[in-house]
């Protein structure tokens, strides 16, 4: 290094900063992956949906603002699968010695880690793929009952706990990510 030229120390430090344009780009690739992943096992731990499927409806883009800054998104597309997907049952309807009606059937469904009842006006139709609501008095006006759903994650009580999730996540992983991406381009040129 020592013995270069002029014009060839201005043609490594060309390298060099070219490998370190990539080296971040390729920090934030692997920083977004991971963010998706942490992510999707929070959200699934919360609201008992499979990571997979929450992956699936996560969108990751990179792209440059201007020469010099790079930006990065995950955006959570709206899902919210229907109750059907939460381990859903029948529940039957209680009568009492005489036979009236004390408590209405309805359906039970694990959602946020423990198994609810929902009674009333809900069952299960479709040949057991969906869970339905009446929404009047009458038979017909029914309308298929959605789930939990990630996004909605962010929105209430748990959007503190999951920006803390983003933010930590990146910054522990971006130096790790950024050093061995470097190393990797800077071995590549010497």
């Amino acid at each position: 290094m020592a013995d270069m030229t002029p014009a060839q120390a201005r043609q490594w430090i060309k390298k060099v900063e070219k490998a370190q344009a990539k080296a971040t780009k390729r920090a934030l690739k692997k920083v977004q992956t991971t963010v998706v992943a942490k992510t999707a096992t929070k959200i699934s731990q919360l609201t008992s949906l499979k990571p997979s499927g929450i992956k699936k409806k996560m969108t990751k883009k990179l792209f440059a603002v201007n020469n010099r800054t790079l930006r990065s998104t995950i955006r959570i597309k709206p899902y919210a699968p229907n109750l059907i997907n939460f381990g859903a049952k029948k529940l039957k309807g209680k009568k009492n010695r005489r036979g009236e009606v004390t408590k209405r059937g309805g359906v039970s469904v694990k959602i946020y880690g423990r198994r609810q009842a929902l009674r009333g006006r809900i069952f299960i139709g479709n040949r057991g793929r969906t869970v339905f609501k009446r929404t009047g008095h009458a038979r017909l006006p029914i309308v298929a009952v959605p789930g939990p759903s990630s996004p909605r994650q962010f929105l209430n009580t748990n959007e503190r706990m999951m920006v803390a999730l983003f933010e930590n996540t990146t910054i522990e992983r971006f130096n790790i990510e950024y050093e061995r991406a470097l190393e990797f381009y800077l071995s590549r040129i010497s």
